[in-house]
């Protein structure tokens, strides 16, 4: 193994709780229950995801951690995690920004999903036959065959794009 190759191996983490916060670290080895820093430190694995936080991610201001010292970050991809018995979710570091900013856009979010209606044919008879009920009936018949969790994916979906283009 090259040293080059060594070097793009080598993993950062800045602890964003206790008394470190802020300093980040170079891990040296991993035994599997043991992360080794080049400064000589270690951490138990298991507490990496609760004190650390990857710098492949992006590191945090010193301001931006003592803003959330109280608060625990939650690994990649989601935004809570679940505290000690009795505690409530704690939140990650983005997520407390984020709740804290005032710096908000209202955007209007188009979904669009694939739902089943009447023909046209079919609402013309129903509209002859029982007048405005008809289209009521039709609407309630119509929601009642959306999928609400592929309504949630469409919007899901649509809302990675608006992030992406911000």
């Amino acid at each position: 193994m090259t040293q080059e190759t060594q070097a793009e191996k080598k993993r950062s983490l800045q602890w964003v709780k206790g008394d470190k916060i802020g300093i980040v670290e170079v891990v040296k080895s991993d035994d599997g229950q043991w992360l080794t820093f080049e400064s000589g430190g270690r951490i138990s694995k298991p507490l990496v995801g609760e004190y650390m936080l990857d710098v492949a991610e992006g590191t945090l201001s010193a301001d931006e951690l003592l803003l959330n010292s109280n608060v625990l970050p939650s690994p990649p991809g989601r935004t809570q995690t679940a505290g000690p018995k009795g505690m409530p979710p704690q939140k990650s570091p983005v997520r407390a920004l984020l709740d804290r900013s005032q710096q908000h856009d209202e955007v209007e979010l188009t979904v669009k999903i694939q739902i089943k209606t009447p023909t046209a044919l079919l609402m013309s008879v129903l509209r002859d036959s029982f007048g405005d009920e008809a289209a009521l009936e039709a609407e309630e018949f119509v929601m009642s065959l959306v999928n609400p969790e592929s309504l949630v994916e469409a919007a899901r979906e649509e809302l990675r794009r608006l992030i992406e283009s911000l």
